[in-house]
């Protein structure tokens, strides 16, 4: 790596990992709303796709290019397998002494690795070489991005689906004593009329939100009587997500797994990120809540069947991870909020990214 290449990757390391501390690091009880997981990276590499790739592929020999590229992504992919291998080991621990917040993003870092993918400069000399043939790499790259393509395909047909199943027969909430609960909980949230909508639909058996932009969001209610805590309750944690943007995270997690999609470790991973969003989410809702508080939240997830599909969140999701939020719910644990171990993680991964190497033989 030269001299610039090596300045802007330890830049890059850290002030991600400056920015990443100083967000776990927040105080939820009074930041509860701010988006932790940033959807920008997900529009960067999308802007590098279509207007970087398509910019050089012209202007070089395209097949040259391409596996030039491929073999970029296959290193990262190769780290990224070695990170979450060694994460999957320690997530006992972890879950027994830090936070559920820095526990999500530990999930979800390794993926800003792509940074590097995009910038030449920032290649660094590897200290151990994996050869493979020219001839295999360039096959490899039509079965990538195949599958690349086929599960953004499948995953965008699923959430539209399911959108219109949710939303076709959807009518909006005219109980006003229902209303006045979700304005008082929207306007102790500091949210401003941003669009959102509280409708109740009979094809959720969960409260849950779906839609991307604050024009086309909906709060979806079952067609069931909640009391006035239970309202509170649900319409908290459905703006705990909303205003966390945890549904772009979702795309963000589609989108990882597309790049990714032939490592069985990538599934598991962003599965897992996926569930640490929703305790993340509980620990917010719950901050300085009492017992009898956290016996109602958690008797509203034992009464709700979950079903969460695409780009959305709901209250429960997963019957299997259950169990888990039930404890951490009902029997909080004293934990570090994380923030020093995410910043040293993110610094130590993104600085290694490239010392073990695939290249072409």
């Amino acid at each position: 790596m030269t001299n610039t290449g090596t300045y802007m990757r330890l830049i890059i390391a850290l002030g991600f990992g400056f920015a990443m501390a100083l967000r776990i690091s927040s105080d939820d009880s009074k930041q509860r709303y701010t988006p932790y997981l940033p959807s920008c990276l997900l529009i960067y590499v999308a802007v590098f796709s279509f207007f970087y790739v398509p910019l050089f592929w012209r202007i070089t020999d395209s097949s040259e290019f391409a596996v030039d590229i491929f073999m970029t992504y296959l290193n990262i992919f190769f780290h990224i397998s070695i990170y979450y291998a060694l994460l999957m080991i320690l997530l006992p621990v972890m879950r027994k002494h830090i936070g559920a917040k820095a526990r999500a993003m530990l999930w979800v870092i390794p993926n800003y690795l792509y940074l590097i993918a995009i910038n030449d400069a920032m290649h660094t000399e590897p200290l151990v070489n994996i050869s493979i043939s020219a001839a295999f790499a360039k096959s490899m790259i039509f079965v990538w991005l195949a599958g690349f393509l086929g599960i953004l395909t499948w995953k965008t047909i699923e959430h539209l689906s399911f959108r219109r199943t949710v939303l076709q027969d959807a009518y909006d909430v005219s109980d006003s004593e229902i209303l006045d609960v979700w304005n008082r909980v929207t306007k102790s949230a500091g949210v401003r009329k941003k669009g959102y909508k509280l409708v109740v639909s009979p094809a959720v058996n969960t409260p849950v939100s779906i839609g991307l932009w604050n024009d086309t969001i909906r709060v979806v209610l079952p067609e069931h009587r909640y009391g006035e805590e239970e309202l509170e309750l649900i319409f908290t944690h459905e703006l705990v997500h909303i205003c966390r943007e945890d549904a772009w995270s979702k795309l963000f997690i589609v989108f990882c797994i597309a790049m990714c999609w032939f490592n069985p470790l990538i599934w598991i991973a962003m599965k897992k990120h996926a569930e640490e969003i929703e305790f993340s989410c509980d620990e917010t809702v719950l901050a300085n809540a009492g017992n009898d508080t956290r016996r109602k939240y958690a008797n509203l997830l034992l009464d709700i069947a979950g079903d969460e599909r695409g780009f959305t969140t709901c209250l429960s999701a997963s019957a299997k991870s259950l169990a888990k939020r039930l404890k951490e719910i009902t029997k909080p644990a004293r934990r570090s909020n994380g923030a020093i171990i995410v910043a040293v993680t993110f610094f130590i991964l993104f600085m290694t990214c490239g010392l073990i190497s695939i290249q072409i033989s």
